[in-house]
């Protein structure tokens, strides 16, 4: 799989070196070469358009918690096998607060010669 750029922009230099070491794309010494080079722009710490990339937020543990709460798992039980001692310190495996959605209104059955918008006289 050939990465694209989008994916690319949200990926930090040191990663990028690692993963090409490890593909054998680069060398020991071309690895070392701009590790350094990224020490002397103090690169190591802070990457350039570093704070540009969203945090990314979790979603696993939310899937984790939705799929134990859609077995019939209380909250609290949720809590439990998370390793929390209630569901008042459980700040990680929360279920998806479920949102009412607006079903839409089935069509009437249409009947020859019958009106339902306006009272009959």
């Amino acid at each position: 799989m050939v990465p694209t750029m989008l994916s690319l922009s949200c990926t930090s230099m040191q990663a990028l070196i690692e993963r090409a070491y490890h593909l054998g794309t680069i060398t020991v010494a071309q690895r070392s070469s701009l590790y350094k080079q990224m020490s002397a722009r103090r690169w190591r710490i802070v990457e350039p358009a570093s704070d540009e990339v969203p945090v990314e937020e979790p979603c696993l543990v939310h899937h984790i918690a939705d799929s134990l709460v859609a077995k019939g798992l209380s909250p609290t039980e949720v809590a439990q096998i998370a390793g929390f001692w209630s569901d008042a310190d459980n700040d990680a495996f929360v279920p998806t607060p479920r949102r009412l959605h607006v079903a839409p209104t089935p069509p009437r059955p249409t009947v020859p010669g019958r009106s339902y918008g306006s009272p009959s006289r």
